[in-house]
């Protein structure tokens, strides 16, 4: 199996995982959701990569060793969290959402872009990660420094997210706007739309 696995990439001139894009699918998964584990194991199990658009972004689609790794159980193909670039000095702030294929493997890294794209993944050192739930409501906010903010009431979700001067704007469901600092800290809580 191992064999098929290096022929079928020697024969589609794959890439190895560089160190960028190690970088963007561990901090990317590093919150934990249905199958993040065994998706987190996987990318021990890359065994080379191919560029899939034409755009000019950085997108790939990592192949998978599938007789090392386990495959993740998820509740869709299209993953629950997203990397979100907070500024970016020349142009708009990047996103980066992976999905999986039906077999439950990595299937797709893909950087969006709402500007011109460039061959370049955002820096994780100035991203946050963001987990949804099913209906799209933002559940978990990872910082850079790693902190986790969640909206102050329990089962509340985040609808609108906004980053401003290094801190947070949130507006959530039940329609309180909330702010936090770039360390994850509560600066204020009240009734009102994020403006």
């Amino acid at each position: 199996m191992v064999a098929d696995v290096v022929r079928d990439w020697q024969a589609r001139a794959m890439q190895p995982l560089s160190d960028t894009e190690r970088k963007v699918l561990s901090r990317l998964l590093q919150m934990d959701f249905q199958g993040a584990a065994q998706l987190r194991s996987q990318i021990e199990h890359i065994v080379g990569t191919e560029r899939n658009c034409t755009c000019g972004c950085p997108s790939i689609t990592p192949f998978i060793d599938r007789a090392l790794a386990e495959p993740a159980v998820v509740e869709s193909t299209v993953l629950p969290v997203k990397l979100l670039e907070i500024d970016r000095k020349e142009g708009d702030p990047r996103e980066v959402i992976a999905f999986t294929d039906a077999d439950g493997f990595l299937a797709n890294l893909e950087c969006t872009y709402f500007d011109d794209s460039i061959n370049e993944w955002p820096d994780v050192d100035r991203s946050v990660v963001l987990l949804a739930d099913s209906q799209g409501g933002v559940v978990a906010i990872s910082l850079p420094n790693g902190a986790v903010i969640h909206p102050f009431t329990e089962g509340d979700t985040w609808r609108h997210t906004n980053f401003r001067d290094l801190s947070l704007i949130a507006e959530t469901v039940s329609g309180y706007r909330e702010e936090y600092d770039y360390e994850g800290r509560r600066l204020g809580r009240a009734l009102g739309p994020v403006s």
